[in-house]
C-alpha cells in the first residue's frame, strides 16, 4: 500500500495521522472531563484525594506554558502526546469516563 510512496510522503502521512490522533484525544480528554470535574478539571481529584491528572504532567504542561506565554489556550493544549495517552490510558479515568468512548 505505502510502497508508491516516497520517504518525504510517507513523513508527512505519518506525521499527519499523529496529529490527527493528538487532536482527538485532547477533544474527547477535554469533553469528558470538563463534563465530569468542571472547568478546571486539571487540577481536580478522584474520591480518593488522588489528582485526576498526575502531578508530573500537570508540572511538564506548566513548564511548556511558562516557558511560551500566550501560546496555550488550555493547559490540556501544553500536554504532550505521551502524556495525553497516559491520561487516557490511566485505569480509574479510562473505566469511568473513556471507555464508553470507544465503544459508541
Amino acid at each position: 500500500m505505502f510502497q508508491n510512496y516516497d520517504m518525504d510522503e510517507l513523513r508527512s502521512i505519518c506525521k499527519k495521522r499523529i496529529e490527527a490522533f493528538e487532536r482527538w484525544l485532547k477533544i474527547i480528554i477535554d469533553k469528558e472531563l470538563r463534563t465530569a470535574y468542571g472547568n478546571n478539571y486539571f487540577d481536580a481529584q478522584l474520591a480518593t484525594g488522588q489528582n485526576i491528572i498526575k502531578n508530573e504532567i500537570r508540572r511538564n504542561a506548566e513548564t511548556l506554558i511558562s516557558a511560551n506565554p500566550g501560546r496555550f489556550p488550555e493547559k490540556l493544549d501544553a500536554v504532550l502526546l505521551d502524556d495525553l495517552i497516559l491520561i487516557f490510558c490511566n485505569p480509574e479515568l479510562f473505566k469511568v469516563h473513556f471507555h464508553n468512548v470507544l465503544m459508541r
